[in-house]
């Protein structure tokens, strides 16, 4: 179970300010690869994103399993400062969250969502969202046709937001 204490939302409110970029950020977009899980890495969807002829990665942060440590770890994709290319017509304002799995097939697990939702509490807090409107699936983005981040996470999506949202008041000093 994750825990929380005072030295943890300091450290919350101080690594949100690494997070933020100095674009004009009003939607953070989650995403699924679409492919294995545990054997998905930051590199092969750099590769596939050069292969289809852009410059870099597309998505912001990239949270794929570390086989070496055994945990879920968030990986550095495009720099914040630049626009991604995550989401067609969107990418100008938005940062690009992206999970390695494919949740159509896979089960999205607690370990994923405790880092997801930390990770969504960091990008609203260093942005001064709020998660209930600021985080989007990008099946529910304008000109977006897809089914993705995939139908598991969409049915934890609930306890997600929930989560974000305690991580987030801790962070600016209140009580979960």
């Amino acid at each position: 179970m994750w825990m929380w204490d005072r030295f943890s939302g300091w450290l919350g409110r101080q690594q949100a300010r690494l997070f933020k970029s100095k674009r004009k950020i009003d939607t953070i977009v989650v995403h699924h690869s679409a492919s294995p899980k545990k054997k998905t890495t930051l590199e092969q969807i750099r590769r596939w994103h050069l292969e289809r002829g852009w410059r870099d990665v597309g998505y912001h942060y990239f949270l794929e399993w570390n086989e070496r440590n055994h945990r879920y770890t968030w990986r550095t994709g495009r720099p914040i400062d630049e626009a991604g290319a995550h989401c067609r017509g969107s990418n100008a304002r938005s940062i690009g969250v992206c999970l390695a799995g494919n949740y159509m097939t896979e089960n999205l697990d607690a370990d994923q969502l405790r880092a997801l939702s930390y990770m969504l509490a960091l990008l609203c807090q260093g942005h001064g969202l709020d998660p209930d409107a600021a985080v989007k699936f990008h099946r529910e983005m304008p000109r977006a046709s897809t089914a993705c981040p995939g139908k598991d996470v969409m049915d934890w999506w609930g306890e997600i937001i929930r989560v974000t949202n305690s991580f987030a008041d801790h962070m600016r000093g209140e009580q979960p």
